[in-house]
C-alpha cells in the first residue's frame, strides 16, 4: 500500500532481543495532506530504519508499507511495517 503526507514525528530508535536475535525499530508518522487529523504510524525494522535517514518533520513523503496481524494470547494485534519511504 501506499501513502502520500508530510513527516509529523519521527521516533527515537528502540532496541530489543527477541528469540531471532537482536531487533531495532524506529516509528515514524506520516499526516495526511488532505486532513492533518488523519495519522499512520509506521515501523521501520531493523536496516529499514536506514531509509529514515535525512527525513524532517514537515517534509513531503511517500511511504509504501504492509499490513499484518496475528493472534496473541490477550486478542489479535496488528502492524504497519514500513518497506519504503521517499521524498516528494
Amino acid at each position: 500500500m501506499d501513502y502520500f503526507g508530510r513527516v509529523k514525528e519521527i521516533m527515537e530508535p528502540v532496541h530489543g532481543q527477541g528469540e531471532k536475535g537482536l531487533w531495532v525499530r524506529r516509528t515514524i508518522v506520516l499526516e495526511s495532506f488532505d486532513n492533518p487529523m488523519n495519522c499512520i504510524a509506521l515501523d521501520a525494522l531493523n536496516d529499514r530504519c536506514d531509509k529514515l535517514q535525512g527525513l524532517q518533520v514537515g517534509m513531503a513523503v511517500k511511504a509504501t508499507f504492509g499490513i499484518n496481524s496475528r493472534k496473541g494470547d490477550k486478542g489479535w494485534f496488528t502492524t504497519v511495517n514500513l518497506w519504503d519511504i521517499s521524498k516528494l
